[in-house]
């Protein structure tokens, strides 16, 4: 099915998108309370606890590590999963921006996004929570998809005495760090865990490993998510964070805003006008991206080292205290006195 702006403007303007949103949350809720509650007849979920060794290999969870045929999981299996998490825990702590998003997600993902989902409209927001709509893809039986994306950084733009300038919207919002969440399944099933694990999860955090879906861990987004990314990246996406920063500064803030139906029309519109053109085409800047990963983790091995390298400094002067103590080179008192000075030492 071709993709019709004119059709797409008739779903935003009929939907009722707290409704659907609502639904969503309950669906997702009520889904994960209902496996929860099966999982002690049929085991379905791998948890912290069975990562870190208390795995029961009588339970026989199934896996498509290193293929794509489900498979029983072995300790060799355990060990990878271990080793998929420290490093998504390493990549990408401290959040995600928007520019990683788009970057580090799986070239599937983009690659249909480009395809399938090519316009977003901002619904309604509270502060810096934005909740998106976005067309669904040619074989969905939903009418829209629901987006909510969480800027980290909007409360501090909006305090901030000095009014924003163009510059302030693109660094920090538009580039900025996030939270994330779709209504999709494959956000559900294959990107939650890793958004909870980074910490950059919008809503319901997940602890149940990806087992079958996706066990490497690898990409961010679904195509929704991406398509709103790149929204957030576009300068309609920037006169749109302009006009919320511009609300929230003049009047209460914190409230909650729809945009009018006149508002939708027009952004669907303005975005309809861009299709084909580079500016819409949602584009990785992998090497760029990984390069910062890569800086951040150099930098923090760097620090963990120097704190080491000082820890084994103090152990080495407390048992150089401690030998001298003992064979009569220094008194009681001074070995308290050095030994206090030692344990209040902070690192």
């Amino acid at each position: 099915m071709t993709f019709s702006p004119d059709d797409w403007r008739r779903k935003v303007m009929e939907a009722n998108v707290a409704k659907q949103a609502r639904q969503a949350l309950k669906d997702d809720s009520t889904g994960r309370k209902a496996a929860e509650h099966n999982d002690k007849f049929k085991p379905v979920f791998l948890r912290p606890n069975d990562i870190d060794g208390e795995y029961d290999f009588k339970r026989m969870l199934k896996t498509t590590l290193g293929g794509l045929e489900l498979r029983n999981i072995t300790l060799q299996d355990l060990e990878a999963f271990g080793s998929n998490i420290e490093t998504i825990g390493t990549l990408y702590k401290g959040g995600i921006t928007i520019p990683q998003v788009i970057s580090l997600s799986r070239q599937d993902d983009i690659d249909r996004a480009n395809r399938e989902i090519l316009s977003v409209a901002p619904k309604f927001r509270r502060a810096g929570t934005v909740t998106f709509l976005t067309n669904s893809g040619p074989r969905s039986k939903d009418p829209f998809h629901v987006v909510n994306i969480e800027f980290m950084a909007y409360d501090s733009v909006v305090l901030q005495p000095v009014k924003e300038r163009a510059s302030t919207i693109k660094n920090r919002l538009s580039n900025g760090k996030v939270r994330i969440e779709c209504d999709c399944g494959r956000f559900r099933y294959w990107y939650r865990y890793i958004a909870t694990l980074g910490n950059y999860v919008h809503g319901r955090r997940e602890t149940g490993f990806p087992k079958e879906k996706n066990p490497d861990l690898t990409g961010i987004a679904c195509k929704h998510i991406l398509r709103v990314a790149q929204y957030c990246r576009s300068a309609l996406g920037q006169q749109y964070l302009k006009m919320a920063i511009d609300k929230d500064r003049a009047k209460t803030y914190g409230r909650m805003y729809s945009s009018s139906p006149k508002q939708l029309a027009k952004m669907i519109d303005d975005q309809a006008a861009l299709q084909g053109k580079a500016s819409h085409k949602i584009t990785p800047r992998l090497n760029t991206e990984a390069k910062k990963i890569a800086t951040r983790v150099e930098k923090q091995t760097k620090q963990v080292m120097a704190k080491q390298a000082k820890l084994d400094n103090k152990e080495r002067r407390i048992a150089r205290l401690t030998a001298n103590f003992n064979s009569g080179l220094i008194d009681k008192a001074d070995y308290d006195f050095y030994m206090r000075v030692e344990r209040e030492r902070k690192y």
